[in-house]
């Protein structure tokens, strides 16, 4: 069999990210001085852009939005995925570490 097409989630990535993504949000909130608050995450972020998700979020919360306010919190979430099986290259450049097999996140830790 061909293999025809890779279909990607939402976010353009292949594996169940979801954990991760909240992980970030949660931290981007705290640093806004905005606890989490229980299922908030899932309710507006789950199948939306990051622009649309924070937008409702923030203005939920009582914060004026402006395109520069949410340009500033997007670039502080971003990630840039680093493969490698070396260790010591990992330990040198990342701060995290998330060990992926068959498409799932089965580990995560910091990376030193």
């Amino acid at each position: 069999m061909v293999l025809k097409a890779v279909l990607f989630d939402f976010n353009g990535v292949i594996i169940k990210d979801e954990a991760i993504h909240r992980e970030l949000n949660d931290e981007l909130l705290i640093a806004e001085n905005l606890p989490p608050q229980g299922k908030e995450f899932w309710k507006v972020s789950v199948g939306r852009s990051d622009r649309a998700a924070l937008t409702e979020l923030l203005k939920s919360r009582g914060r004026f939005v402006t395109d520069e306010y949410l340009d500033k919190l997007i670039a502080k979430e971003t990630t840039i995925i680093f493969v490698s099986h070396a260790m010591e290259v990992i330990n040198q450049y990342c701060d995290r570490v998330i060990l992926i097999e068959r498409g799932e996140a089965i580990y995560q830790a910091n990376a030193r």
